[in-house]
């Protein structure tokens, strides 16, 4: 289920499993507890129901620019995890007087430290799915937030309840293939 570049021609499902899959335990904790602290920002300051979407959007993102770029294997959520940031990052400029002062500044700073991170550890980290869900995740917040004087959170409508409805049922349906893979 991993994200080997020579099998996703013929099982393209990887480019959703792999974000499912993790190298250690250190590497799912390390997404986990990010992921929590970006979700809960994403969901209170924007909208409950853009999460998954925004995810999974990001996850595919960074799998297509892993597998257009590189040729080694990889797991992990983080280009999911980095279309969360870098939504919150366009969130966080287009609507900075609904926000706190910081808001925006704490997450460039947060962004550079990653960035500095995957040059450290450049043979480990797979900076190109980063860099895929990055762009995926800022695409979706300048779609989101055009107008600069809509409020925050978002207000429930019919269509963020079904972008939400549909996105969760697919992440469930990919985390349960890729369990299915995984012991098949």
């Amino acid at each position: 289920a991993a994200l080997v570049k020579s099998m996703i021609a013929a099982e393209p499902w990887r480019l959703v499993t792999a974000a499912m899959l993790h190298g250690s335990i250190i590497h799912f904790f390390m997404n986990a507890i990010t992921m929590w602290s970006l979700g809960l920002l994403l969901e209170r300051g924007a909208h409950r129901h853009l999460l998954t979407l925004v995810w999974l959007s990001g996850a595919i993102a960074g799998s297509l620019l892993s597998w257009a770029a590189t040729s080694a294997t990889s797991v992990g959520a983080s280009g999911g995890i980095l279309a969360v940031f870098c939504f919150l990052l366009v969130m966080g400029k287009r609507r900075q007087h609904h926000l706190p002062p910081d808001f925006a500044s704490s997450l460039v700073r947060s962004l550079l430290m990653i960035g500095m991170l995957g040059l450290l550890a450049w043979g480990v980290i797979e900076n190109v799915a980063h860099v895929g869900g990055a762009i995926e995740g800022a695409a979706i917040g300048l779609l989101v937030f055009r107008g600069a004087d809509d409020p925050l959170p978002l207000p429930d409508s019919n269509l963020l309840t079904m972008i939400g409805r549909v996105a969760d049922t697919l992440f469930v349906a990919i985390a349960i293939f890729t369990i299915y893979k995984l012991v098949s």
